[in-house]
Formats: structure tokens, sequence, C-alpha cells
């Protein structure tokens, strides 16, 4: 009788162990179809995006660099996102001066740079941002 309780709990623990893993796997399969999908939706929306930044569409210019910053429709790159983000803000397009700015300051992904996040912040600061004033302030007042 020990025996066939023994037995009849492996099965039963291993019965559980493929279900668990059954469940593992398809998850996988299903979060790689996402990304996939994800990756594909967006491609076309990253092109049009970058026809009309070379026909001189400033804000499709910073929804382009915003898109390989997030990686959507594209390879993941934020250094490229920042410097489009930058040459953008030379044009003076606030936004991409705002937000260059902060990705310069926060992200764990692109090598700090205070002057140009100061820079940055003076643009967007001049451009009408309250909050980017303050913010210059405090990262010329602070250490880097």
């Amino acid at each position: 009788m020990e025996n066939q309780k023994d037995f009849s709990e492996r099965r039963e623990r291993n019965r559980q162990a493929v279900a668990l893993l059954v469940t593992v796997v398809l998850a996988m399969a299903i979060g790689v179809g996402f990304v996939w999908y994800d990756k594909h939706k967006w491609q076309p929306v990253y092109q049009q995006h970058q026809r009309a930044c070379e026909n001189g569409s400033l804000d499709s210019c910073y929804e382009a660099a915003f898109m390989i910053f997030e990686g959507r429709g594209v390879a993941r790159d934020e250094e490229k996102a920042v410097q489009w983000m930058g040459e953008l803000c030379k044009k003076d397009h606030v936004v991409s001066c705002c937000v260059a700015a902060k990705i310069l300051t926060e992200s764990e992904d692109v090598e700090k740079n205070k002057a140009r996040a100061v820079e940055y912040y003076r643009r967007c600061c001049r451009g009408g941002v309250k909050d980017a004033c303050q913010k210059m302030m405090e990262l010329q007042a602070e250490e880097f």
C-alpha cells in the first residue's frame, strides 16, 4: 500500500511540474510573440516619422528620436536618440531640449553629461518651460 501511495504522490508531483513547465513555455512564447508584434506594429509608424523628418518636420524628427529611445519599430539606442534630440534642440525644438536634458541626467544607459544637460535645460527654459528653469538652476548648483 505504501508503494502505491508514493507512486501516486510522485505521479501527481510530476503532473504538476509538467503543467507548470507547459505554462512557463507558453508564457514565454506569448511574450516573444508580443515583442515581435510590438516591433512590427510600430515599424511603419517609425518609417513614416522618418520620412516626414527628412522632409523637414521637426515634430516628426522628435517622434522618430523618441521611438529610437524606446525601441519602438527600431532598435533601442538611447545615445542616438539623445544625439538626434540635441540636434533638434539646436533648432529650437523645445520638447527635444527638455527630454534630452532629462535623459542626460537620469538615464542609466547614457553617459551623464552635466554641461550638455544644463545647456538643454537652458534652451527649454527659454522656450517657456518653468520647471526646466528650476532644473537648470538645481543642476548648476549640485555636484554631478
